[in-house]
């Protein structure tokens, strides 16, 4: 595309963003606004038509690393960093958001907080949240990295943290990529050997909190998964 033609497609793009705004915008318009806008030298146009073609929806462009896009797919490297970003920049915002909350004494803020770590992941991640004697938190990582519907922690892993940091308490949280927040029979079964687990080392388990992109569950509270965390 000639220069002044990629001009004229820029201030066109500007001006139907400023008149109709981001709601009258379909996704594969917003991200070539989004392209356009930041990366004024690339063609935004070709460079989204060529993300259409190959994966079909932004949603799966975003869970594309830079690296693929660069490499096996050909994409301008500053178009994959900054779709790559895109994903990333948003995360960070919402662990951030975790800085400000110092102690975890309720389920609503057990809740936020790990909504806070898992709600915009891509993947199925676990995070374990250890807590002092007063609930303060100490410690929140990131333990597993699954496929997109599944991740597993080892006993080994759990234990190495609880003998770094030597909690009080902990809070076992991961996140469902599909719509149902309703706990998976290994779910339930790595919640029970995980209170087992750290039991034994002098740790109680708080609770088991799942979250999706539309709400959180506290296995705690649930009336068919109490039983569980009672002593």
């Amino acid at each position: 595309m000639a220069d002044n033609e990629k001009t004229e497609l820029r201030e066109k793009l500007k001006a139907d963003f400023i008149a109709n705004g981001f709601d009258g915008l379909s996704d594969w318009q917003a991200l070539e606004n989004a392209i356009n806008a930041s990366l004024p030298r690339c063609d935004a146009k070709a460079i989204t038509d060529t993300l259409r073609e190959k994966y079909f929806s932004v949603e799966n462009a975003k869970k594309v690393s830079a690296l693929q896009m660069i490499k096996v797919d050909d994409i301008h490297p500053y178009a994959a960093i900054y779709i790559s970003l895109l994903q990333k920049i948003p995360q960070r915002i919402m662990l951030g958001k975790n800085r400000k909350i110092r102690f975890l004494t309720t389920t609503e803020k057990m809740i936020e907080y790990a909504t806070n770590m898992l709600s915009l992941q891509e993947v199925e991640r676990i995070a374990m949240i250890c807590l002092d004697e007063r609930k303060r938190v100490i410690n929140a990582q990131f333990i597993a990295k699954g496929e997109e519907s599944y991740a597993n922690a080892s006993p080994s892993q759990i234990t190495q943290i609880i003998t770094i940091y030597k909690p009080k308490y902990v809070i076992m949280a991961h996140n469902h990529i599909c719509e149902s927040l309703e706990p998976s029979h290994s779910d339930v079964s790595f919640t029970i050997n995980t209170r087992k687990l750290i039991g034994k080392l002098g740790v109680e388990l708080l609770d088991h909190i799942i979250v999706n992109k539309s709400g959180a569950l506290s296995m705690a509270q649930s009336t068919d998964f109490s039983f569980i965390f009672n002593r």
